[in-house]
């Protein structure tokens, strides 16, 4: 099990890595007015991802994949790859510790 969360988290970071630039530069290209509207959203999501790992750690992981869902779905409108990967690697950490590896790998498949 722990290899699978390692190949996970492996994986994620490299996809985060890939994609940055590529996000930056989108960013940087964006209107003023959009851009505070993104980085609104963006603190938003970076808000629920701490709640759900605070809920994480405090034995409710059903919570805790309720709140990265969200904040899945909020990273996945900005087109944050990075974020969208984080919050990827915590669901499954959540749905492992809820409903074990099976489960966890076959909700994650994208």
């Amino acid at each position: 099990m722990q290899i699978h969360r390692v190949i996970l988290t492996l994986t994620v970071t490299a996809l985060c890595q890939m994609v940055w630039l590529s996000v930056k530069v989108a960013v940087s290209a964006a209107p003023p007015l959009l851009l505070s509207q993104a980085a609104s959203r963006s603190s938003q999501a970076d808000q629920l991802l701490e709640q759900g790992t605070q809920q994480y750690r405090t034995g409710q992981p059903t919570a805790a994949i309720d709140t990265h869902q969200q904040a899945l779905a909020l990273t996945r409108q900005l087109n944050d790859k990075p974020g969208e990967g984080t919050i990827l690697a915590n669901l499954g950490v959540a749905y492992e510790g809820n409903f074990g590896s099976e489960r966890s790998q076959s909700d994650l498949d994208f």
